[in-house]
């Protein structure tokens, strides 16, 4: 993962009260920035990069030329969004971290197949709706006290969203996700 992704992911536990790296002398953790927070969880309801409110946290990790729409921008507003969404941040990919949640759920005698067929839907899904899935399965993740590695995630979005690193760089990003996925399901059922 790249180490912009690793700072910015840094940047938004900072935001939610979270001690990351040195503290200052004297004044200790900054408390969490609940407004921060809410704007960014508020704007999974939009477009990502389109929610004025969340500008001021994703911004100052934008260059100075980046389009609009630009593929790395919105997937970072949209790992901003669902890191905001469930703020629990671990060095599991996040098809990993839903492999366990399965598991988890059949170990207390329910099933699996709300998490793989959403999975599943996910990975089927287009730049355009690929932010659905992941608020679904991010609520999924936080209401069982589950995260994920939130630099894997947005470096992995970064080419998710974009239409020009053609089918090869979104199939690689999905057949990882897939051998994440079934490579833990294989290891807990030997």
């Amino acid at each position: 993962m790249s180490e912009h992704a690793r700072s910015f992911v840094r940047h938004l536990q900072r935001l939610n009260g979270e001690p990351v790296g040195e503290t200052v002398p004297g004044k200790g953790v900054r408390p969490r920035d609940r407004g921060a927070m809410a704007a960014l969880r508020r704007s999974l309801s939009f477009d990502p990069g389109t929610y004025p409110r969340a500008f001021p946290y994703v911004e100052p990790f934008m260059g100075s030329e980046q389009p609009y729409r630009d593929a790395r921008r919105r997937a970072y507003y949209l790992a901003a969004g669902l890191y905001a969404l469930n703020p629990i941040q671990c060095d599991q990919p996040f098809a990993r971290s839903l492999a366990h949640l399965a598991h988890k759920r059949i170990g207390q005698g329910g099933s699996a197949d709300g998490v793989e067929s959403r999975l599943m839907a996910l990975l089927g899904s287009q730049s355009e709706n690929v932010g659905q899935y992941l608020r679904q399965l991010t609520t999924l993740l936080a209401a069982e006290n589950g995260g994920c590695d939130y630099a894997a995630l947005t470096d992995d979005l970064c080419i998710w969203m974009n239409p020009f690193a053609g089918s090869d760089g979104l199939d690689r990003i999905r057949q990882k996700w897939a051998r994440q996925f079934y490579q833990v399901a294989v290891s807990v059922d030997e």
